[in-house]
């Protein structure tokens, strides 16, 4: 019923060791003859659509959770996906052309609802009523208003009704979601009102109780404020919650030992299961190995494997080529006297340490994205060449071609000054000229001394 991939991950993580001890049989047999269903949960991608592949350790992205999904279950059906929100980043463009992908591929994966978060709002009225046009995911939230001229409609709940026959299950999930006022800081239209989450759902947790099996919260706020909601809210089933949250592990507890609250943390590095299935009548959770209701899968490389996702990354990619995102980045200015100089100006000096680095990792970097059809992508090439974010640095192929790869200025800064006065101090490079692309995203098992081994002068 289940894939190797998940059978490896599940010795150590997932879901059902003790209820299917308990019965005297296999927890497999306890599913299969047992109606249940997976709730499974994510959000707060912020722009990842998938790792950048520049370095071991890396998790998350579209494909993996596709993957991971597959695994789970062999009818559909039987999952339930939902996004707790923020798709984008930052309001650009290349970040609208995420969100269409990343929609794109949720919808592939079934997903249910996509709860409004502040960066989606941030957005606009009129982006987002476009999304959701062309987009199968509902769009809810059950605090935030947009205006009506807008076009945007947005549910503030959603019942997803559920019905199979093998094994024989009938039942009617609710679907809730609310966004903090307080994160929404950046309303460049001045268009959103949210409104007390506290206030806005007593009406509607009332009346969907009455009408639901499963009651589900997204509660796009600070995890502590998510419990203090799911504390008025005994009849909430699950709450899917947090913001900005990295540490999964502590997240799943239950609030008035009736309502399950977890975070699968951001960027997708991780994803949500919680197994809800049928016991004296009542929908309730089934624990884990670790009793912890919920469980928080990280998606490692084991989920990467060849799949349909695969175009859709591609069109991405080609998306953000043939809107040229790359030459409508904005850069940053600087001095005249502070330009860069380029590679090959370096090595007329230093040619040792010019021809050193020629055979390093850091030379080839411009190339190792075109492999991947990434060098046309901003957010790549910005720590792939030289002084990507500042006006005389790295453009493109055609006119920058001496500042392609990490070259000398990445590390040590801009060199017209320095080759103006050879005798002027220069910037020298430790780990924090570093970390600025070997960030825990990029570069998780970055080490400075390590890593300076490998690159370090003659």
């Amino acid at each position: 019923m289940r894939s190797n991939a998940f059978k490896f991950v599940s010795v150590a993580i997932l879901l059902f060791s003790i209820a299917a001890t308990s019965a005297g049989h296999s927890a497999e047999t306890v599913r299969e003859n047992t109606p249940h269903i997976d709730i499974l949960f994510s959000g707060e991608e912020n722009g990842y659509l998938e790792p950048c592949g520049c370095a071991e350790g890396q998790m998350g992205g579209m494909k993996r959770r596709h993957e991971f999904i597959k695994t789970l279950n062999n009818n559909p059906n039987l999952i339930l996906p939902v996004s707790l929100g923020d798709l984008p980043k930052e309001v650009n463009r290349q970040n609208e052309i995420k969100a269409e992908v990343m929609l794109r591929a949720m919808g592939m994966m079934n997903y249910a609802a996509h709860n409004i978060g502040e960066k989606d709002a941030a957005m606009g009225a009129l982006t987002l009523a476009y999304l959701a046009e062309i987009s199968n995911v509902p769009f809810i939230s059950s605090n935030v208003v947009f205006p009506s001229e807008s076009g945007l409609k947005i549910a503030p709940y959603l019942i997803k009704k559920i019905k199979t026959k093998k094994p024989k299950i009938k039942l009617k999930v609710g679907i809730l979601g609310v966004l903090s006022p307080e994160l929404l800081e950046n309303d460049p239209y001045g268009e959103v009102v949210v409104h007390d989450p506290v206030e806005s759902l007593k009406p509607l947790v009332k009346k969907l109780r009455k009408k639901t099996d499963i009651l589900i919260l997204l509660a796009h706020t600070e995890y502590e404020y998510a419990v203090k909601i799911a504390s008025h809210f005994p009849e909430l089933d699950i709450v899917i919650a947090g913001h900005d949250m990295d540490d999964t592990e502590h997240t799943v507890k239950e609030i008035n030992r009736e309502t399950l609250i977890a975070s699968a943390g951001r960027h997708g590095k991780h994803v949500g299961v919680a197994t809800f299935e049928m016991r004296n009548k009542k929908w309730r959770p089934l624990p884990d190995a670790d009793k912890t209701r919920a469980t928080i899968v990280a998606l490692g490389r084991e989920f990467n494997k060849p799949s349909e996702m695969d175009s859709v990354i591609d069109e991405y990619k080609d998306m953000v080529m043939y809107e040229d995102i790359l030459n409508q980045h904005q850069k940053l200015p600087i001095d005249s006297d502070e330009e860069y100089a380029g590679n090959m100006a370096c090595g007329a000096c230093h040619l040792k340490i010019f021809s050193h680095w020629k055979d390093t990792k850091h030379h080839h970097a411009h190339e190792t994205l075109e492999k991947v059809k990434s060098h046309f992508d901003p957010e790549c090439i910005q720590c792939h060449t030289t002084g990507f974010e500042y006006a005389s640095g790295f453009k493109n192929m055609e006119e920058t071609p001496s500042l392609k790869g990490v070259g000398c200025e990445s590390c040590h800064g801009v060199g017209a000054a320095h080759m103006a006065d050879v005798n002027a101090p220069y910037g020298k490079a430790g780990n924090e000229e570093c970390i600025k692309c070997h960030d825990p995203e990029n570069s998780p098992k970055f080490e400075y001394q390590t890593y300076w081994e490998k690159i370090k002068h003659p």
